[in-house]
């Protein structure tokens, strides 16, 4: 019984880590916001980001890159400055 209890203690002090939260740049914020606005698929509504057309008429190769999310949650994607150059070579592959 004692070692059934230990190996629950154990099992459940292993998995109680911290997430390590990596902050967003809001410089890195705000170019997300232009790169995504300035592609003319996307525009500022009361402070968020939202597709300019309606969502279903998005190419597809820019849903199925996910370029769509990234544009309408800036802040989720903006901890890594790459993220604005995968953007602009994802926004010109999907206009070529």
């Amino acid at each position: 019984m004692k070692s059934i209890i230990f190996g629950i203690f154990i099992a459940l002090t292993g998995c109680a880590g911290t997430i390590p939260v990596v902050s967003t740049d809001p410089a890195v914020t705000a170019r997300i916001v232009a790169v995504c606005t300035d592609s003319g698929l996307f525009k500022v509504i009361n402070g968020t980001v939202a597709a300019f057309v309606p969502q279903a008429t998005l190419p597809v190769a820019l849903v199925n890159a996910g370029i769509d999310q990234v544009c309408t949650h800036p802040e989720t994607f903006a901890a890594d400055a790459s993220t604005v150059e995968w953007l602009i070579k994802n926004f010109a592959s999907v206009k070529s």
